[in-house]
């Protein structure tokens, strides 16, 4: 059978530890709960823990045939945060179509450099060149991440100023590949890379 939920709800705020989680709102109906069809809107007024900070979020769906279309919007670390994309489900996988992806945390640009398809079965996720546009360069991952892990990244061109309490570092870096591989309990990460420039206060 097909199972459907239906959730209308609001709430003045929701706290663990240093999480806070502001004004929460949903108006979401599911027609198909295997199927992940979707529709309706969840809103979160803001999101902090330490000085970490998003707010005014804003996560939409709408149904289109097999797959349901998502859009969020909002503010993370006072840059415009949104995401566009579609997800389906059947046979126990998720497909996650990422149709694009923008952020500027610590003022460092980062966009979907072409779309890409996210994978959840068997409890992993699945990424294949997922690339990311990051300060002039690309970030491309590939890989799973379950119980086990086996990911892999890969950075070239990247050219990034990173504030520090006593002024600023520049980091210009040619390439550089960074791999994790093991469990979650016991995850090994390997770096290597090639500077180009370094400059410290």
């Amino acid at each position: 059978g097909v199972t459907s939920v239906a959730v209308k709800a609001n709430g003045s705020g929701i706290s663990r530890g240093d999480l806070v989680i502001s004004k929460p709102a949903a108006d979401i109906t599911v027609a198909d709960l295997k199927a992940l069809a979707i529709k309706g809107d969840l809103t979160v007024e803001e999101i902090s823990q330490g000085d970490t900070r998003l707010s005014g979020l804003k996560l939409g769906f709408e149904q289109q045939g097999p797959k349901t279309n998502f859009a969020l919007d909002g503010t993370y670390d006072a840059a415009p945060l949104t995401a566009r994309g579609d997800l389906q489900s059947a046979g126990g996988k998720t497909v996650i179509g990422l149709q694009s992806f923008a952020a500027a945390p610590k003022k460092i640009p980062l966009q979907l450099a072409a779309p890409a398809v996210i994978v959840i079965e068997n409890g992993a996720v699945t990424l294949q060149d997922l690339a990311i546009a990051a300060s002039g360069g690309t970030v491309t991952l590939n890989g799973s991440a379950g119980e086990n892990l086996n990911l892999m990244a890969n950075l070239a061109g990247i050219d990034v100023r990173l504030p520090l309490k006593d002024g600023e570092a520049h980091v210009v870096l040619d390439s550089a590949t960074a791999s994790v591989t093991g469990t979650m309990q016991s995850a090994v990460l390997d770096v290597q890379a090639a500077i180009g420039q370094l400059a410290v206060p």
